[in-house]
């Protein structure tokens, strides 16, 4: 008989509940999916102070509950709030659609906006409000996808083609349902999730940016948290095809309270909070803290300032740019907040005790190889990705056509972001339109217009020169050993003093900042790319 070995907190990930206690000023931790929650002792909930049963919260079975007014709205989470479609999130969820209608002689960055009526609601072009319908465990069907004796390589393959085949069956001929099969525990459980997706969105209320940003991006991920930082949408939706579009009518809304929260109050929090690394062993955690925090610390500090020393006079520039600094003054912001955490957590350190008491475990069991091997297997990984992981860093902050890059990092250069979708977009017409990368299908094709237009929105063309430039003197800084072969082969012989010229030559005659032009090559295969020999165009290709 195998002992437990000592316990290691794991939050699970994507949706969950949330549950706060603030009797003595400390929250009871705890984080469940819906599944989970349902397995919760009901006494030891009403204890807690719930009054509602799981299955209020949310009915598996019938795919209802309070959990369905918690909705996903531009990647963050969000609750409709009133029976007319009201969606309430955060200021900077809503950023972007502020900047969308802003410009210097109406500037609702600056000044806020309220919507005097409900003509008056702002559309967003992409925005989009998501509603859960279904959640399903499908971890055995996944599993059962692996081949016997498949390497690491193969059994990804495997599961990232079960994902797909999966995701493609639930949305069916569906075209307003979103599905996608959420990796839950680094690959433990594995969870069909159906969305619908409401594609009417529109800005009601923003504050000005005075409030609901107060105290810039440096008050941000802290505690205690400023009251401002929220925005209000709404959603619309057709009744029937060519019929005028009404306010949504959720299943469900959670009603504004009344009273405010008092000490010893019962808090349930219903969201979408993404992944969390708890389960990584102490070496992950200190790659982490040493490289990977410090390096977009630095790197989004030097994008940063490259913005605004190009904008500084330019107050139509400050608008473009605007959101996409933001997204970048965010990601700094956390990188410095994670580093200053870590360090002062000792939680590194904790770590490595944790790892060393699970080893020692393993140690005296019989049976507990497996658990030895993985941990050896983890360590010898991190070793041999240090040998590319200067390049890997600086390869992943390229776009490819999604709305941003891994991290939340909005899509920059702009330049390159443009002709990384088209060259994706290019390669992904080789395949039957049922295998392509799911944003790269051709009912997603509008979308992705509406996408490049809103990027196109947000181009301040010298910002975007000088950030190209920046990205491509740090990849040619890079170690011989882990070189960008694609920079290397464009402007690797060049001189240093010539590379801004070089810069500047391209954006000024490439076709991918015109945007008339680059909607034209939207669908043209790969070789109609290459035959225009645009050289920032052929440098995302490559």
């Amino acid at each position: 008989m195998i002992r437990m070995p000592p316990r290691v907190p794991v939050l699970r990930l994507l949706l969950s509940v949330s549950l706060l206690w603030t009797t003595a000023g400390w929250a009871l931790d705890g984080k469940w999916t819906p599944a989970q929650l349902s397995e919760l002792d009901p006494a030891w909930l009403r204890e807690q102070g719930l009054e509602l049963a799981a299955d209020e919260i949310w009915d598996a079975e019938q795919g209802r509950g309070l959990l369905s007014a918690a909705v996903r709205i531009g990647g963050c989470s969000g609750a409709f709030v009133s029976a007319e479609g009201l969606v309430l999130t955060n200021h900077h969820c809503l950023f972007g659609l502020v900047q969308e209608h802003s410009s210097t002689e109406r500037d609702l960055i600056r000044d806020g906006y309220l919507a005097p009526t409900r003509e008056a609601e702002l559309p967003g072009r992409t925005l989009r409000v998501e509603v859960p319908q279904r959640f399903s465990d499908v971890t055995e069907s996944v599993l059962a996808a692996v081949p016997p004796g498949a390497d690491p390589l193969q059994r990804l393959h495997a599961i990232d083609d079960q994902r797909e085949a999966l995701r493609l069956a639930c949305e069916g001929e569906r075209p307003d349902i979103h599905c996608k099969v959420a990796v839950y525990d680094e690959g433990v459980q594995y969870v069909l999730i159906e969305w619908r997706e409401l594609r009417d969105v529109r800005l009601v209320y923003a504050p000005p940016r005075a409030v609901g940003e107060y105290g810039g991006e440096i008050d941000n991920w802290m505690w205690p948290r400023h009251t401002g930082d929220f925005a209000l949408a709404r959603v619309w939706h057709s009744p029937g095809e060519g019929e005028p579009a009404q306010a949504y009518r959720p299943e469900r809304f959670i009603p504004i309270a009344s009273q405010p929260l008092q000490p010893d109050d019962f808090v349930m929090v219903l969201g979408y909070p993404g992944i969390t690394y708890r389960s990584l062993i102490a070496d992950e955690m200190a790659e982490r803290r040493e490289r990977y925090f410090v390096r977009r610390e630095t790197l989004f500090g030097q994008w940063m300032s490259v913005i605004e020393t190009a904008t500084a006079e330019d107050p139509a520039g400050q608008i473009s740019v605007a959101s996409n600094l933001k997204g970048l003054a965010n990601r700094y912001k956390n990188a410095q907040g994670q580093i200053a955490g870590l360090d002062r957590g000792a939680i590194v350190e904790q770590q490595r005790r944790a790892d060393a008491a699970v080893l020692h475990w393993a140690s005296e069991q019989a049976d507990a190889a497996d658990i030895r091997a993985a941990h050896a297997g983890l360590t010898e990984v991190l070793e041999e990705r240090l040998g590319s992981w200067e390049h890997d860093f600086l390869l992943n902050l390229m776009a490819m056509g999604n709305e941003s890059v891994p991290g939340g990092i909005p899509p920059l250069p702009k330049s390159l972001y443009f002709g990384a979708t088209l060259a994706h977009l290019a390669r992904e017409l080789e395949k039957p339109d049922a295998k392509r990368d799911q944003d790269f299908r051709e009912s997603e094709w509008p979308r992705l217009r509406d996408r490049l237009q809103r990027e196109q929105h947000n181009l301040h063309r010298a910002t975007d020169e000088q950030l190209l430039l920046a990205l491509l003197q740090q990849a040619l800084a890079l170690p011989d050993d882990q070189r960008l072969a694609a920079v290397d082969r464009h402007v690797g012989q060049l001189a240093a003093v010539a590379l801004p010229e070089w810069v500047a030559k391209a954006c000024e005659r490439s076709v991918l900042l015109d945007p008339a032009r680059r909607e034209a090559l939207i669908g043209q295969p790969l070789s109609a790319l290459q035959a225009l020999q645009d050289p920032l165009l052929d440098l995302a290709i490559d």
